[in-house]
């Protein structure tokens, strides 16, 4: 299991160290694509930073497909 770095705005980092955001949306680009379930999440924000674990990787057609309630997974990560 592989460890993977993500800087994040305030606002997100905040809700995300609240628990009250548990699932993160990124477009697929070559570094997001090698982040797999089960690997560490270092998120960081300045000098702020959190270690989240990975339960799930969904990958979508597009960006329709995903605002599809039906098609939308139920995941979250999690210390």
């Amino acid at each position: 299991m592989a460890e993977h770095s993500l800087n994040i705005r305030k606002p997100c980092f905040d809700l995300i160290a609240s628990g009250a955001k548990t699932i993160e949306v990124r477009v697929g680009y070559p570094k997001i694509r090698k982040i797999t379930a089960g690997d560490t999440l270092r998120i960081s924000c300045g000098d702020d930073t959190l270690t989240r674990r990975v339960i799930k990787v969904s990958e979508y057609e597009s960006f329709q497909a995903l605002s599809t309630p039906r098609t939308r997974p139920r995941s979250a990560a999690r210390a």
